[in-house]
């Protein structure tokens, strides 16, 4: 019995420091080629130069309504940057995270498969956009893809109808 007890221990711990890896996409070569050639090289941004504060207080105040301070920009991992402007009732977060060129389409096709909350496709979007309504935690968010980032315009406190939250999010400029 006491042998059997240190051994489930040491497995336990064994697996402790186990790492878990997160399953990509399959993608076949070829497609993975034509992917990497289906983005102009000025449409490819380098994960260091990620700008997630593209956006001014005027313009977010404008958008959203309400007087949004200046952004406030953290780097989550190193291949995704977070800008964050309050206002006294809300809080709007740019979410930028980095794609592999290569895995564009996949990254595209997986961002149509089912979210949290309600999503739906924008309609007449350039970049492909979707927009999330979480009504059981308040946020919503327009989600894109541009070149190899991906964006998510995540205002914090959505309570209103999902139309209106929608339009919004939708009167925020897009990055250049």
């Amino acid at each position: 019995m006491r042998f059997a007890f240190s051994a489930l221990c040491a497995l336990a711990l064994a697996a402790c420091g186990q790492t878990t890896t997160h399953p990509t996409p399959d993608i076949p070569p070829a497609a993975a080629t034509l992917e990497a050639s289906a983005l102009d090289a000025s449409e490819i941004t380098a994960a260091e130069a990620i700008n997630a504060c593209y956006l001014t207080a005027a313009q977010v105040s404008e958008a959203l309504g309400g007087s949004y301070s200046d952004g406030v920009a953290s780097q989550i991992i190193p291949q995704m940057r977070s800008c964050a402007y309050d206002a006294q009732e809300n809080q709007l977060r740019v979410n930028v995270t980095w794609i592999d060129p290569t895995q564009v389409s996949a990254w595209r096709a997986q961002l149509r498969t089912p979210l949290a909350g309600q999503v739906s496709d924008v309609t007449d979007d350039d970049d492909g956009g979707i927009f999330q309504m979480q009504a059981d935690i308040g946020t919503c968010a327009i989600i894109f893809v541009r070149g190899n980032l991906q964006y998510e315009l995540r205002s914090m406190t959505c309570r209103g109808a999902p139309e209106s939250e929608r339009a919004r999010l939708l009167r925020l400029p897009r990055p250049a």
